[in-house]
């Protein structure tokens, strides 16, 4: 098979300027590559940099989801989270630097030419590790000639493909602003772009091309917890030349303000300076932890310090793997529940009462709950234990869903405890059982054992600050009487779509039609009257269903919200589209043709649905 090195005369250049270079291929140090990888062939890769701060590397979390939705979208096979930590460890411990930058590429594996594939091929991983070149930080842009192309499936992923931002690079002395075809703005060539106008933050949609950064990500999860208004938009040269301020964002800068863009000057910006302060502290806060893992010689020379009696044994002891995957808890009662819960794992009592006894970790040991897997060693875990670093269990809750599926998913997980019925677990969590919708759905991170009242009310006090947040920036002429009718328009238009650009407009539609007297006819709320009885299609006897749900039959909105909304979707239930639109119809690719007059929505619904 032929092979082609990696490191010529211009990358040892370049290793020496970087000072600190290591790169590791399938968990192995080397520097050669097949010819026939299709990510060299084809670009038939993705790639993640990343940024690793006094051993922590971060926003972790965001790249890993955003690499793995790569491999889904190309069917490209990715390896376990802990394989790609070890090498970075592995690295990072022989390369002994704190601070840095890593880039992981995944290839989906070695094939003979041609652009078909086997589903057996091998995909490779790359981990190259960087120590920290300085430089100038970038605050002109320049606008660039070439233009992104669309593409709706590639959109958002990060593949090695980027022949676009390679020939705009070229163009420019440092960065420079990059356009699709229609001249819509996009981002630079190595960075996402915001721009600040009247205090509300607006960056381009990135539906059909660009790259959906992590660090853009956070901005606009800052921004929304700081209920600082954020639209997603097609963004033009126009709106950048009249912004109050500009700024990009990428893996390695995290956030740099822009100074210059052609002939216009931007002046600094206090919005712009607090998402920044935020920015920073959000990411020492997100950091992943990482323990690198130094050249094998350090083990010998810990074996011939600790060669003899029982501070070898103990040390052996402890770094074995533990080769369990389960969940104890440790309480706080004596020396003996402890060693019993300890060798439950590893049973040999001896060695965990030397260890608690010569070392002096029983008092300093934490109650709750620790996280044992089959790679974890005693010492990780005693470290665990001894700084309280329970294990904590993501719970998402989805958009649209019902609260009595969130208990009964909750329920039937044995990380949970249900304290209680459905209607108890509500009142725990002071929840108005009455009424659907209370619940926001998002990501919570809980211990082990926490009970369903908890998540609830938790999940319920954020839905209470969105709320109370959006409620006063709303539209003060809406006929909306309290925040719950909000919640209740929010899930009609949460059923309706899950394309957001156009969430706005439907949420439109229902204010012109509840300011005209007009029956709101939305599907949604009749599947949610029929229940269990409902199968689909809806059919035209369904729509004479008699119930209060039933907005074919009654007018205004249903007595109660039809399932949990998004942040988007409460948004537009109070910032509506202005618009004289009455009627709407969905599309095969999941947007809506709407319509003024119902002449024209008979015409749109003969189109598009027969």
């Amino acid at each position: 098979m032929y092979i082609i090195g990696i490191q010529n005369s211009g990358l040892n250049n370049l290793h020496k300027k970087m000072k600190k270079v290591l790169t590791l291929i399938n968990g192995k140090k080397k520097s050669l590559i097949s010819v026939f990888n299709r990510g060299f062939q084809y670009g038939d890769a993705l790639f993640e940099t990343l940024v690793f701060e006094n051993n922590k590397i971060l926003f972790w979390d965001e790249h890993f989801a955003r690499l793995t939705k790569g491999c889904n979208k190309l069917a490209i096979i990715n390896f376990d989270e802990q394989v790609w930590l070890n090498d970075i460890n592995i690295a990072i411990g022989r390369l002994k630097i704190k601070s840095g930058v890593i880039k992981l590429t995944l290839s989906r594996g070695i094939t003979m030419r041609g652009y078909g594939f086997s589903s057996k091929v091998k995909p490779i991983r790359v981990v190259s590790v960087f120590s920290k070149i300085k430089t100038k930080p970038n605050v002109k842009l320049e606008i660039c000639e070439t233009k992104y192309g669309h593409n709706r499936k590639l959109a958002g992923i990060k593949h090695c493909n980027r022949l676009e931002q390679v020939l705009a690079k070229q163009e420019v002395k440092n960065d420079g602003i990059m356009l699709d075809y229609e001249g819509n703005v996009i981002s630079t060539t190595t960075a996402n772009i915001f721009i600040i106008k009247d205090n509300q933050l607006f960056t381009p949609n990135l539906n059909l091309c660009g790259i959906n950064g992590t660090r853009r990500k956070i901005i606009l999860d800052i921004a929304r917890k700081h209920n600082i208004k954020t639209q997603i938009i097609e963004l033009s040269i126009e709106d950048i030349y009249n912004a109050d301020a500009v700024f990009i964002t990428n893996s390695v800068f995290g956030v740099q303000g822009i100074k210059k863009i052609d002939d216009i000057t931007y002046k600094n910006n206090e919005l712009l300076k607090a998402l920044q302060l935020s920015f920073n502290k959000y990411a020492l806060k997100l950091g992943k932890e990482i323990y690198p893992i130094k050249s094998r010689c350090w083990k010998c020379y810990f074996l011939a310090v600790v060669i003899i009696g029982v501070i070898f044994r103990l040390g052996w002891f402890l770094s074995q793997p533990l080769n369990d995957d389960k969940v104890i808890e440790i309480k706080k009662r004596g020396i003996t529940p402890i060693i019993h819960q300890l060798a439950s794992i590893k049973p040999t009592t001896i060695e965990w009462f030397l260890i608690l006894r010569t070392w002096g970790l029983l008092d300093t040991f934490q109650a709750g709950y620790y996280q044992i897997s089959p790679k974890m060693n005693g010492f990780e875990l005693l470290k665990n234990i001894v700084k309280g670093k329970e294990v904590k269990h993501r719970v998402v809750l989805t958009e649209g869903k019902t609260m009595l599926s969130y208990y009964d998913k909750l329920s039937n997980n044995k990380i949970f405890v249900a304290d209680g019925s459905f209607e108890q677990v509500l009142s725990k969590a002071k929840i108005p059982f009455k009424f659907e919708g209370w619940l926001f759905p998002d990501s919570y991170d809980f211990v082990h054992k926490t009970k369903i009242s908890n998540v609830f009310a938790i999940s319920y006090q954020r839905m209470q600050t969105i709320l109370d947040g959006l409620w006063k920036s709303r539209d003060k002429s809406l006929p909306l009487k309290n925040k719950y009718e909000a919640i209740i328009l929010a899930s009609l238009i949460e059923k309706e779509t899950a394309f957001e650009p156009e969430k706005s407009k439907i949420s439109g539609v229902f204010i012109n039609r509840l300011e005209k007297s007009m029956k709101l006819q939305t599907d949604p709320s009749v599947i949610y009257a029929l229940g269990d009885k409902f199968k689909p299609p809806l059919k035209r006897k369904d729509l004479r269903i008699d119930s209060p749900f039933n907005t074919y039959k009654y007018k205004g909105l249903p007595p109660m919200a039809i399932g949990s909304v998004s942040y988007s979707s409460l948004f537009s239930a109070l910032h509506p589209d202005k618009s004289k639109y009455l009627y709407f119809v969905a599309k095969k690719d999941g947007s809506h043709y709407f319509s003024k007059t119902y002449k024209e929505h008979k015409q749109a619904i003969k189109k598009y649905l027969k």
